[in-house]
């Protein structure tokens, strides 16, 4: 039985992303959202270093592809930029559905 469910990332904006990631420091959370195989992932971490200059952050905890670096302007992962893992605000509701389901959930799809 397929039972819907939503994403609690869904409502977050491209520039809200980057300007929050554009003002964090080390040790501020963080949070890479996965889509593979029609499952949603959370991966809660935190800020190890940023590169303003660059417009880089990098995280203790890597994407499952692509490693730890990623572009605050547009939230996609440095080793795989057209990978399914993308940078989202660490949110109160992000942050539960991540305890919640930390092998992520399946049946999920965008759309």
């Amino acid at each position: 039985m397929h039972e819907d469910f939503s994403d609690p990332s869904e409502a977050q904006t491209q520039p809200e992303i980057e300007r929050y990631y554009r003002n964090v420091a080390p040790g501020d959370p963080a949070a890479i959202r996965e889509t593979q195989g029609h499952s949603l992932k959370f991966i809660l971490t935190t800020i190890e270093a940023v590169n303003p200059k660059q417009g880089r952050v990098y995280l203790k905890k890597p994407a499952s592809w692509g490693g730890t670096t990623f572009y605050m302007k547009s939230g996609k992962n440095y080793g795989s930029p057209t990978g399914q893992s993308r940078l989202v605000i660490p949110t109160s509701a992000v942050r539960a559905f991540a305890e919640e389901h930390p092998r992520g959930r399946m049946g999920w799809s965008k759309g």
